[in-house]
């Protein structure tokens, strides 16, 4: 496989668009439900909902996300079959457990005010937003895994087209159906959620055709694999694997979920913040995440044909693409960083955005670079590995940095900045410690052809 930095950037790129488009669409909503409602309970609503959705998909994109590097370890090696096999038990349980899911959260949507410490109103909004999304939750999770399965075969074409049909449609119907809603006398944030919802059935039924009517991804695959059909046998064989990844991602969600939470009992001022202040750097580092999960293929892909030594050179000069991208972005943010806090916060916080920036701008760069070990023990198949390095960084640095060090600071919201800063820097010692180990090169859990 060419591993010049015109083919890595090339095969990380469909993953950026996808990141960018989800971030699109969260935006696209908040720009209609200001502009209909003007209640800044609705926006803070639909923040509150995702947080939501990722805790109760986060099995399922666990299983999804296995199931992935088993397909493309295994279509690599020559087990073609095996890897079929494996597409076909994945759709089965991302249609089966996608209904399940949905209506567990529906079920699940009164606790919403229990766990947040958000006002009533939000907590209303929040609910009706999340109704149609829950209702067509399959669809949604369905539409996720059908973008990224192409990019394990390097047919990327069709990832752009869906996107497009994905953004376009959301631009499209939601103030269509905010206007209908309106004059209805429905919920206006409900209608929101709707248009959520109907863009990605729109995609996904581009996908689907493509995919599975056309064989777009010439993997011998046809619309029978969309009838629901799991191989026990397969996933038996694969449990401690599929069954870590399942955890990993749960455990994940579950930390990120509690990582929002606790800093909502934080002082007003260091949530509020965060809350704008890790938007803008998630907008800012859209290509840096997107740009270091690409290694989820490429590395299942090259582990399946034996190219170990391919691997660490394409670590490497990952590497040295985020150092630079990130330091280009953390020049730009620090330059401007009093203009842009008077611009996206209130007067009464300025200061403390500014200083924000001043204290988590480095250590931010040293978590993108992180973020390369740990897409690569995942690509990788290492189980264990896998598994302790979302254990030792979402729970054990995450959880006691920020339980403990704020309140070693005179100021509360200060030490609350120290304490994301602090994150990153122990995340990238322990990720990278864990790499120098060596434990990526083995393999885990390629299978023979005869095996199925």
């Amino acid at each position: 496989m060419d591993t010049s930095w015109k083919k890595i950037l090339r095969f990380s790129l469909p993953m950026t668009f996808i990141g960018i488009a989800e971030m699109l669409t969260t935006l696209i909503d908040m720009l209609w439900v200001n502009y209909f409602i003007k209640d800044p309970n609705a926006l803070a609503a639909i923040r509150v909902s995702f947080s939501y959705t990722m805790l109760i998909e986060a099995i399922l994109v666990g299983f999804a996300a296995a199931m992935l590097i088993y397909i493309s370890q295994n279509f690599s090696s020559g087990n073609k079959k095996g890897a079929n096999d494996a597409l076909r038990t994945t759709v089965g349980a991302i249609m089966t457990f996608g209904i399940i899911s949905g209506a567990v959260g529906l079920l699940l949507l009164g606790l919403l005010g229990n766990l947040f410490g958000a006002n009533e109103a939000t907590i209303n909004y929040s609910q009706q937003y999340l109704r149609p999304l829950l209702l067509g939750f399959v669809f949604i999770i369905m539409n996720n895994f059908l973008l990224i399965l192409p990019r394990y075969f390097e047919k990327l074409k069709v990832v752009y087209y869906a996107l497009v049909i994905l953004i376009v449609t959301n631009i499209i119907i939601t103030p269509i159906l905010m206007l209908y809603f309106e004059r209805n006398d429905y919920s206006l944030i409900a209608a929101a959620g709707l248009g959520t919802l109907i863009s990605n059935v729109f995609s996904l039924a581009y996908l689907v055709w493509l995919i599975f009517y056309k064989d777009y991804l010439e993997i011998n695959i046809n619309k029978k694999y969309l009838i629901p059909k799991m191989s026990f046998s397969l996933i038996r064989r694969n449990f401690s694997f599929i069954s870590s990844q399942i955890f990993n991602n749960l455990t994940l969600s579950t930390s990120t979920f509690l990582y929002i939470l606790i800093l909502s009992y934080y002082p007003e001022q260091a949530f509020n913040v965060f809350a704008i202040g890790s938007y803008i750097f998630m907008l800012a580092g859209v290509f840096a995440q997107n740009f270091s999960f690409s290694l989820l293929p490429l590395v299942s892909r090259l582990k399946g044909e034996g190219k170990i030594a391919e691997i660490n050179q394409i670590v490497k000069k990952m590497v040295s693409v985020l150092a630079v991208y990130s330091v280009v972005i953390v020049g730009f943010l620090y330059l401007f960083r009093v203009s842009i806090a008077e611009i996206v916060v209130s007067s009464e916080i300025v200061l403390y955005f500014v200083q924000f920036i001043e204290i988590y701008s480095m250590p931010w760069i040293l978590g993108n670079i992180s973020m390369i070990f740990i897409f690569l023990y995942s690509g990788s198949g290492d189980a264990k590995a896998s598994m302790y390095l979302i254990i030792s960084n979402m729970y054990i640095i995450v959880l006691t940095s920020i339980l403990i060090i704020p309140h070693m600071y005179e100021d509360l919201v200060i030490g609350v900045f120290f304490a994301l800063a602090i994150i990153q820097v122990l995340t990238l010692i322990n990720s990278y410690a864990l790499y120098l180990t060596g434990r990526w090169k083995k393999n885990y859990i390629i299978e023979s052809e005869g095996v199925s």
